[in-house]
């Protein structure tokens, strides 16, 4: 087993306000105060869990690169992604503790201490995730609005459902036009996302690629597209009965995209660095979370 560097500081994140959680929160931090240099808790969350002190140091969002080597997310994948919103900014790594209910990215349980304990001290296999970046344009000013997206960046009606009408180009070359419910445009990591449950396909991980999949389109011979993730997005509105849409990333709250703009999409420079156990396996997640059959086969068994 190859060892990597081992993480000294870490900071805790998490957005729990259940305080039936304040015992797995203690045990955990527990456990690091005795792994690590020094254990730090993001004051966001401190405040939401009201915990006892536990010698613990309070750390603001602003400061994270200066002091820290690793990002806990503690909580299921929504936490995970905003926590990635700060990985991203401060080029820190995160390692996912599950206690939420699906986790594709937190893979962790709050009572796998000895895992835990592995990847403090470099146990761990690192992995580079796409992020998608976005930005408006309305004729020819550019909006000041950007933000980026791990798992997908979604276009759908303002007035809820109901069709709206835009034209899809990638690198100036014309797609089509669609009439749907809206569109999903997904990264590797956001296909078992949104994405997903809107018929897309699974990416693995690694993949140099984004998916476009259509939500509920007017067309039934629309299905999604597999492009590289290199490729320029772009998407214009189209003036169909002045029919606004919201653009969300990461389900965050979202921007008003008026009739005639245009949404630009294309690739961060920078990636999100996702920490798993050494003994992480991509395929077994998919198996135990989508509950797929995992009994013997001809020719090969599962365990």
């Amino acid at each position: 087993m190859t060892t990597s560097q081992p993480f000294k500081r870490i900071a805790l994140i998490s957005r729990h306000h259940n305080m039936d959680a304040a015992p797995v929160f203690t045990n955990l931090i527990k456990h690091l105060n005795k792994q690590s240099d020094i254990v730090y808790i993001q004051k966001k969350t401190a405040e939401n869990l009201q915990l006892p002190p536990h010698n613990l140091s309070i750390i603001q969002d602003d400061t994270l690169a200066n002091h820290c080597d690793l990002l806990l997310s503690v909580g299921g994948d929504g936490n995970f992604l905003n926590t990635a919103q700060l990985a991203l900014t401060h080029d820190l790594p995160i390692l996912g503790i599950n206690r939420g209910r699906l986790g594709f990215l937190a893979d962790v349980y709050p009572h796998e201490l000895e895992k835990i304990t592995s990847v403090l001290d470099g146990n761990y296999i690192e992995e580079q995730r796409t992020v998608l970046t976005c930005a408006v344009s309305h004729t020819e000013q550019v909006a000041t609005y950007c933000d980026t997206a791990l798992n997908e960046i979604t276009l759908s009606p303002k007035q809820g459902p109901k069709l709206i009408e835009f034209e899809i180009m990638i690198n100036g070359q014309f797609v089509c036009t669609q009439r749907s419910d809206g569109l999903i445009i997904a990264t590797p990591t956001g296909s078992t996302a949104y994405a997903l449950s809107g018929g897309g396909p699974i990416l693995y991980p690694s993949l140099n690629v984004v998916v476009l999949v259509p939500i509920f389109s007017h067309n039934l011979s629309s299905r999604p597209i597999v492009i590289n993730a290199d490729d320029t997005i772009t998407i214009q509105l189209r003036n169909a009965g002045g029919v606004q849409a919201h653009i969300s990333c990461d389900s965050r709250p979202c921007i008003l995209m008026s009739a005639c703009a245009t949404l630009h999409i294309k690739k961060y420079e920078q990636t999100v660095r996702l920490i798993h156990p050494h003994d992480y396996n991509y395929f077994q997640t998919l198996r135990s979370k989508l509950h797929w059959e995992s009994k013997e086969h001809v020719g090969t068994s599962a365990h």
